[in-house]
């Protein structure tokens, strides 16, 4: 004799099907959680790089370079005697800054000593996290805080 099976799940299938699905949302979760925080990594290296860059652009042309940062922008510019080029932010991205004025500029002599915006902060942020920027006094270094 013949038992007939109700049409239906296991206990046992539903368990496995459960088990799979925690394992697949605990390593995609993460990758998701974290991509604001990774942006502004990439965001604050690439700044410290560009402020590099001037200094090292006054360096090699013998003359005075400047990295210009607007409270709120989404750009900032790098200027360097008939030398200008403007670079954009991600989208989410932002520079904000401590002063009263509307815009941070870091200048750097021929000798890529800072002249202008040393020991003050350059703060970027994406969504609620942020990152500082100072441009060290002496040696016009960028130090990401």
């Amino acid at each position: 004799m013949m038992i007939s099976r109700k049409e239906g799940f296991t206990l046992l299938e539903l368990i496995m099907v459960m088990i799979i699905m925690g394992i697949t949302l605990a390593v995609a979760i993460p990758k998701f959680a974290g991509k604001s925080s990774v942006e502004l990594q990439v965001v604050a290296r690439q700044v410290q790089s560009d402020i590099r860059y001037t200094q090292e652009l006054a360096m090699s042309k013998h003359s005075k370079s400047s990295i210009a940062f607007t409270s709120g922008g989404k750009d900032y510019s790098i200027t360097c005697s008939n030398f200008s080029k403007t670079k954009y932010m991600p989208k989410d991205a932002k520079a904000e800054f401590d002063s009263d004025s509307t815009a941070l500029t870091f200048k750097f002599n021929s000798l890529g000593e800072p002249i202008v915006g040393a020991g003050k902060k350059l703060r970027l942020s994406v969504g609620e996290e942020y990152i500082d920027i100072v441009v060290e006094t002496i040696t016009g270094r960028a130090i990401i805080q």
